[in-house]
């Protein structure tokens, strides 16, 4: 209904802003002004340099019209709608993250009670947490692919080809040129944390997180160990075999 409403105005916005939230206060801070280089300063609060360059230049080229005001005042209110809902999805984030240490012990220990909150609201609860293979696991969550990225010029943050999981603490403390590996092995233990967590739950035993303590300090070891840099080859000496040829000679003649 947003991007219905400010399509007219700025219809590039919908493409460049694909998270809601953002698009939404994005929307807050440019309304109706066609100049979008003059609320860059505000922008640049809550966006960073690259989205706000990507923007300044599809404004300037925008095939949009002011809105009227009515037009403008029905997006306001829309506006304040969207801010309430946020409200909540925060107050109901928090009461969930506050629970999840006892709901599933060992996913929280490995990825933090926030994220894990956030995959078992995106899959629908732990049952169908532990359907999910390791492969699949490191999607969830990820951005849908828009023109803007296909085209270069991407503004999320987040990588294309990985989704919540980019957001963990392991991952992110692990060098660049790891994070996708990185974010596969945390796949795979997670994927045995949410069904060690599962099975503790349905057979009444009591939930721990040992498991994801462990998996932890392991990933934690294993991400260590590649950035050590790779040992230097010893070349040994090849052995002085002159002489065993030439009493090989000497028999043979």
């Amino acid at each position: 209904e947003l991007c219905h409403q400010y399509n007219p105005k700025f219809p590039e916005l919908e493409e460049l802003l694909t998270d809601p939230f953002k698009y939404r206060a994005a929307i807050g801070i440019i309304q109706n002004e066609m100049d979008v280089t003059k609320s860059n300063e505000e922008l640049n609060e809550i966006l960073t340099s690259n989205q706000i360059i990507t923007i300044s230049v599809a404004g300037s080229t925008t095939s949009g019209r002011p809105l009227t005001d009515d037009e403008l005042r029905s997006l306001n209110a829309t506006c304040s709608y969207l801010d309430e809902l946020k409200s909540i999805q925060t107050e109901l984030t928090a009461f969930v993250e506050s629970r999840m240490e006892r709901w599933a012990p060992s996913v929280c220990a490995l990825v933090g009670p926030s994220l894990a909150a956030q995959l078992l609201a995106s899959t629908g609860g732990l049952a169908e947490l532990t359907k999910i293979p390791a492969c699949n696991l490191q999607l969830v969550g990820k951005h849908k692919s828009t023109s803007a990225s296909r085209g270069g010029m991407a503004t999320q943050v987040r990588s294309q080809h990985a989704g919540y999981l980019m957001e963990c603490p392991l991952v992110a403390s692990a060098p660049n040129y790891l994070k996708m590996k990185a974010v596969k092995a945390v796949a795979g233990k997670l994927a045995l944390a949410a069904r060690t967590d599962h099975v503790n739950v349905e057979s009444g035993r009591k939930r721990t997180s040992a498991v994801g303590r462990k998996f932890h300090d392991e990933l934690r070891a294993k991400f260590g160990k590649w950035e050590e840099p790779d040992k230097t080859q010893v070349v040994k000496a090849l052995p002085n075999i002159s002489g065993r040829f030439r009493e090989a000679v000497g028999f043979i003649w």
